[in-house]
């Protein structure tokens, strides 16, 4: 029987004012929420309080990547992927730690053009549900963090399967999530970009249905939308 451990492994980075931030994003213009999922420059570093509003390596990621090879038992030879990589902070921050075999995945080509040069040639424009680069088992760890609500159903499957293919060794999935109805709400303000929609227990029904056994997280949120 496959068991699945909720591991909140970036729970200390939650520091935005959401319900500020929700308030204008339920107001959201469909020319932005389209310019927000061209995932460009105005998406990381544009001036509309929609996107991220300027993402920069700050060292933030320090604390959970030293937390995670702890937990996880990795090392030099260790390799590591991160889907929906983004700039590739948490990737750099595994290097910096004696972790030099690490790979990123993102769908926006800005993104990746930004990342430190450390890692950039380790780094790919490409799909989370297309992970066909690399072999069967290849990963001792891979990191889907708040990237599966971002694909059409078909597709966040997809992407499992591929996850479970490639890795032969630790995973760590966390997407955007609801139990109750205000909280879908919520999740469908918040998340702008969210193309499936699906309760915390639909997700761990899939996973299990996909033979995905690594950890999880749901990121949920619970906020006044008036």
């Amino acid at each position: 029987m496959v068991v699945f451990q909720d591991k909140d492994w970036f729970g200390s980075l939650r520091t935005q004012n959401r319900p500020e931030l929700i308030k204008r994003r339920v107001q959201i213009s469909p020319a932005d929420r389209e310019l927000m999922l061209r995932y460009g420059q105005e998406y990381f570093d544009g001036a509309l309080p929609f996107g991220y509003g300027g993402y920069h390596y700050d060292g933030r990621f320090a604390p959970i990547v030293r937390s995670m090879i702890d937990h996880y038992l990795l090392n030099e030879s260790s390799r590591v992927l991160d889907i929906g990589c983004a700039k590739g902070f948490l990737l750099y921050e595994f290097y910096r730690h004696g972790i030099p075999q690490v790979f990123g995945l993102d769908i926006s080509d800005y993104a990746i053009a930004n990342v430190p040069q450390a890692v950039r040639n380790q780094c790919f424009v490409g799909t989370a549900s297309d992970l066909s680069r690399w072999t069967d088992g290849f990963f001792d760890l891979v990191i889907a963090k708040d990237v599966l609500h971002n694909l059409v159903p078909e597709e966040a499957d997809k992407a499992i399967k591929e996850i479970v293919r490639v890795c032969k060794g630790a995973k760590f999935v966390q997407p955007n999530s609801y139990v109750t109805e205000h909280q879908r709400r919520c999740l469908q303000a918040w998340v702008i970009t969210i193309k499936t929609v699906r309760s915390t227990q639909e997700w761990l029904n899939r996973f299990a249905e996909l033979g995905y056994d690594g950890d999880y997280h749901f990121l949920t949120f619970d906020h006044n939308l008036d």
